[in-house]
Formats: structure tokens, sequence, C-alpha cells
């Protein structure tokens, strides 16, 4: 007996997985394009994961920017910066791969979850509370 789709999961994982190819997609024009330099921790705004970072761009500006990572840092502690030389300030990260890459993959995996219950035929109703 051959099961029926769950079209609204399927439905929805397609348009997830629309929105991560596009996301993967600028994550990788981004590792290409951007442009890495060392900065510094300059405060810890919520704990050594929310440092605000500050170092000096291409164009001889310094800048400021908090940021969020996966790695714990220090006060004072040297860090490689990578920043989009078109927008240093609202484009800079600490330059780690993890951090690049966790939310392109989070969307990739959540799509995938949706088009495997959508092909799968699971209903929604499996996962509510009884």
């Amino acid at each position: 007996m051959k099961r029926s789709r769950n079209y609204v999961a399927l439905a929805i994982g397609l348009c997830l997985a629309t929105g991560a190819a596009v996301y993967v997609y600028s994550t990788i024009e981004f590792r290409l394009s951007s442009v890495v330099t060392t900065g510094e921790v300059i405060r810890l705004n919520a704990g050594g994961h929310h440092p605000q970072i500050a170092f000096i761009a291409k164009d001889g500006r310094r800048y400021e920017r908090p940021t969020g990572t996966t790695q714990s840092f220090e006060v004072g502690e040297g860090v490689l910066v990578r920043y989009s030389a078109d927008d240093p300030d609202g484009s800079a990260m600490i330059d780690s791969i993890v951090d690049l890459w966790r939310w392109p993959l989070f969307v990739v995996v959540l799509s995938a979850v949706f088009v495997v219950t959508g092909l799968r035929g699971e209903p929604f109703d499996n996962w509510r509370a009884h």
C-alpha cells in the first residue's frame, strides 16, 4: 500500500530548501570575496561568546562591532576578523568556519526534515503532545 504525501510539509520543506540554497550561495560568495584581518576583543557584552571586536579595515578606518560566536574569548585577545570590503562595519565577524556555516547548515537540515516528512506522508498530528 502506497502512503499519501504530506503536501503541507513538502511545500514548507521546498520553500526552506530554496531559502537554504540562496543562503548557502551567499555564504560561499561572502567567504570567497571577504577580507581577513587581525582584530582585538575590546570588551565582553554578555560573556565570552559575545565579544565586542575592534579592527582596522582595508580603508584604514577603525571599526568596532559586537558579535556572537561559538568560541569563548577574553578581553585583549587577538582574533581574526572576516568582513566584506564594501561593508566592514555591517559584515564583520570572527573568522571561524563554524560561525560562518552554522546557520546556513541549520536551514539545510531543517528543510531536509520537512521534505522527508512530506515524502513519507507523516502527519503533523504526531508532533503534538497527547
